[in-house]
């Protein structure tokens, strides 16, 4: 079997364009990836193109090899518009490779660990402002069953906040919380953009409510400052973990001091999601860097957990799904929907498409759809 095209498709979305990879092989067999980048997608498109000096004419079953070629052969290795564009492809041969299998893409993974997912979901709140538009919004999530929901409710706040803000915020959550009961979780989200002192008085707000996790109270890269926040408040905090290049990044040190359950957010690493053996298949380990072999070390164990995070386009959802169906350390995944349109009970593997990660949607979106696509 050999590659024979790699065509790219950008669709009009409401918050950011997709952008679909599909790779074509002489057997007739074909992949479906995904590599939007937000407002990059002419900038991915390139880059995806500029692969096929590699693709076209190899097995696509040497993922590896692809990966580790084209990552290599990069003077400037590592960035969201590489790694974008590495990924989609990616997936799109890990599509094929289920195909020609003829198994679901989890089992390549080592098999499924559970039986269902369970999600959070983001962007359930728009259009609502007030707080008492939030909780009529959070009535939808609790009648879909979501286990879940992800919001900032701290407007436009940078580094401080003042004292009307928070207490609006305060309110929001508060009525949320009536609304939903203890039937869902509650997720918030800061964004990274407090400094630490404002992290630290959210913080301790935050402790009259039962949430999930605070995520991101100060910008994700400050490891000491987040351990000092972590010390002097009484919630779960999470770090978004973006691997963006094949670095030495040690799991632990996102993880030191951290209460448990600990998610890594990885948002660029999640567009490889269930296609980077490295993320994909156990996460606890590090990155393995092409350049010194690609060994892994061994240094999270299951006594830890993670939750995925993509909020892209169905096609990267219901492949962090497959993934998250192999990976015991997961502990929630994630949706990002702007109209509630899907519901929230816990995702059935055998509902999921995730044999092929070749949604039929987006086949006929790829071809009947002039409009959209």
């Amino acid at each position: 079997m050999k590659i024979t095209a790699v065509k790219t498709y950008i669709c009009n979305a409401f918050r950011t364009n997709f952008v679909f990879v599909k790779v074509e092989t002489d057997s007739g067999l074909y992949g479906w990836g995904e590599a939007t980048l937000e407002y990059k997608e002419l900038t991915v498109q390139a880059a995806i193109h500029d692969l096929e000096y590699y693709l076209i004419g190899k097995d696509p079953h040497n993922i590896e090899a692809f990966r580790h070629d084209c990552y290599r052969d990069a003077y400037w290795r590592g960035g969201p518009v590489l790694m974008s564009a590495l990924a989609g492809v990616e997936m799109a041969l890990w599509d094929i490779k289920g195909k020609a299998l003829g198994v679901p893409v989890f089992q390549l993974l080592g098999g499924k660990v559970r039986d269902s997912v369970p999600i959070y979901v983001n962007g359930w709140f728009a259009p609502a402002k007030t707080p008492d538009e939030f909780a009529e919004k959070a009535l939808e999530v609790k009648r879909k069953k979501f286990t879940g929901c992800k919001w900032d409710p701290f407007g436009k706040a940078w580094q401080q906040i003042s004292k009307r803000d928070l207490n609006s915020a305060m309110e929001c959550i508060a009525k949320v919380s009536e609304t939903v009961g203890e039937d869902v979780q509650l997720l918030i989200e800061g964004h990274g953009r407090f400094d630490i002192p404002t992290a630290v008085k959210i913080g301790k707000r935050l402790e009259e409510f039962d949430i999930f996790w605070f995520e991101e109270p100060i910008p994700p890269d400050d490891k000491e400052g987040l351990r000092e926040v972590k010390e002097r408040v009484r919630v779960s905090l999470v770090r978004e973990l973006a691997l963006l290049v094949g670095a030495h990044l040690r799991a632990e040190e996102a993880l030191h001091g951290l209460r448990r359950p600990v998610a890594l957010l990885d948002r660029l690493a999640l567009r490889r999601v269930c296609v980077e053996r490295e993320i994909a298949e156990r996460r606890g380990r590090d990155e393995r860097h092409p350049a010194d072999g690609g060994h892994d070390n061994l240094v999270l164990g299951h006594a830890h957990f993670f939750s995925p995070f993509a909020p892209l386009p169905n096609l990267t959802t219901t492949t962090s799904w497959s993934r998250s169906a192999s990976l015991p350390m997961v502990v929630i995944d994630s949706i990002f929907t702007d109209d509630g349109s899907t519901n929230g009970e816990p995702l059935s593997l055998a509902s999921m498409i995730c044999a092929a990660v070749d949604p039929p949607v987006l086949e006929r979106a790829m071809s009947d759809s002039t409009s959209s696509c």
